[in-house]
């Protein structure tokens, strides 16, 4: 595990996965469709209370909304993924009915010294202090961690709703058999407890060639396509789309990040990662260890003296109906 730890960081600070951060990043940043939703473009805090106002909602929740439209703020943030917890769902994870609240699915990714994330950290630490509903003290800002040396960004999104909720519509057909194979999420709600709503849905997407017919002829471009969430693996370029949110939990508001969806856009670092050999140390104990000789025994080794042989020879079916439970099956070695 540690081996497998020290790769991960190799990776994540690999100057080529670097490099294609930044690219992408920039790449966004310059898009006249995504640009004005990247977080890294709210490091002002002038413009966070120009655009941006905060709505306290119903059942403990307030939300990060356009000053303009009224409607929740959906922004981009571009990262190497560090760890997930991503569908699908196998049978062994169903939890006790009582605690299925509690399940996410969960992302966390990392820029290590990528200019671009550090200015969506700083962006991050701004909007989180969006609390002119609230009195001073009151809003528990977002904590950015740390994981393995690097500072990080973790988004999740409930598995399920419960029933009592009325903030979301709830979505009748169910999750979807790509999320949810088994049936797990399925059976939950049919306890009545839960419900799956729209609020429980992440979109996730993968960046796959697409080849198009133009005035010059056939050309490829990159277009998203549906992905199942399973091909998601640490070291990959992706991209996240969150909401920014405050719960309120006891007399504080715990800012949270919502992850709306999901993105692959490159897969170089979890090939690099998955190419790396262990060390030679580890190397040689899991040859100890997860591959062990078989000790064998022929029927040659069994010693006849200590009368194994001519025990199994006295032993009769008749006599133990006749006798006591276990009488005639004692066995002296």
């Amino acid at each position: 595990m540690v081996d497998q730890t020290e790769n991960l960081k190799k990776v994540l600070r690999d100057p080529v996965c670097l490099g294609k951060l930044e690219d992408l990043a920039r790449l966004c940043a310059e898009s006249e469709t995504h640009g004005s939703f990247q977080l890294a473009a709210f490091d002002d805090d002038t413009k966070i209370q120009k655009l941006f106002k905060v709505l306290v909602g119903r059942e403990n929740y307030t939300f990060l909304v356009w000053r303009d439209t009224g409607e929740e703020v959906v922004l981009q943030v571009q990262g190497l993924l560090v760890a997930c917890s991503l569908p699908p769902l196998s049978s062994r994870s169903k939890p006790p009915i009582k605690c299925a609240h509690i399940m996410k699915q969960s992302v966390m990714i990392c820029g290590d010294d990528c200019k671009s994330f550090h200015t969506v950290l700083s962006a991050l630490r701004r909007i989180q202090y969006v609390d002119e509903n609230f009195s001073i003290g009151v809003v528990h800002g977002f904590e950015i961690s740390n994981s393995a040396g690097f500072n990080t960004i973790m988004a999740s999104t409930h598995l399920l709703t419960p029933v009592e909720s009325k903030m979301w519509s709830s979505i009748q057909e169910g999750p979807s058999m790509v999320i949810d194979p088994k049936h797990v999420l399925r059976d939950l709600v049919k306890t009545g407890r839960y419900q799956f709503t729209e609020d429980n849905i992440v979109g996730y997407w993968e960046m796959l060639p697409d080849i198009v017919e133009g005035n010059l002829g056939l050309c490829s471009t990159l277009a998203a396509t549906e992905a199942n969430p399973g091909i998601f693996r640490p070291g990959q370029l992706v991209e996240m789309s969150i909401n920014i949110r405050a719960l309120q939990m006891g007399s504080l508001c715990n800012v949270v990040l919502h992850m709306d969806s999901l993105t692959m856009h490159d897969h170089y670092g979890a090939s690099l990662l998955a190419n790396m050999k262990p060390s030679k140390s580890v190397s040689e104990l899991q040859d100890m260890t997860i591959t062990p000789r078989k000790c064998k025994v022929s029927i040659d080794d069994i010693i006849v003296g200590r009368g194994v042989r001519a025990r199994m020879q006295d032993m009769s079916i008749g006599e133990s109906e006749g006798g006591k439970v276990g009488e005639s099956s004692k066995m002296v070695l």
